[in-house]
């Protein structure tokens, strides 16, 4: 079932002219703002920090954090979003999908010995961003 509907949505994508190019663009302009994030935030901690991982999978559990840093004996899983929704609700949602996401991750560097903190940026579309009490 699933199967089919995903040929049924890329015919109707395709049968529709231009329809596929104005997803690209957008997800492709998505994608650079956030690159453009995780390297604002790379070259602002790279002096007093030390960048261990960008975009690779640190736990062997699939998943890859944008930024995988130590400060002094300190560990920290960056993580960048860019929610489409600029609502406070929508902006809270996007930061507790990543903290829930890179909970299993933080478990693995547990049993490692590393005590690690997850850190969440979250940037909406417009520019809002979320800030944790």
């Amino acid at each position: 079932m699933r199967d089919r509907l995903r040929s049924q949505r890329s015919q109707t994508l395709i049968t529709k002219k231009n329809q596929g190019k104005v997803m690209e663009r957008a997800s492709r302009a998505w994608q650079l703002r956030h690159n453009s994030i995780v390297a604002r935030i790379k070259n602002a901690v790279s002096p007093k920090c030390d960048i261990l991982g960008e975009n690779r999978d640190i736990s062997g559990s699939g998943l890859r954090p944008d930024l995988f840093i130590k400060h002094k004996q300190d560990y920290y899983l960056v993580e960048v979003t860019v929610p489409f929704d600029n609502r406070c609700a929508a902006l809270h949602i996007a930061h507790q999908r990543k903290v829930d996401k890179y909970e299993p991750v933080l478990e693995v560097l547990k049993s490692q010995g590393i005590n690690a903190t997850i850190i969440p940026f979250v940037v909406g579309a417009l520019g809002s961003w979320y800030p944790p009490k």
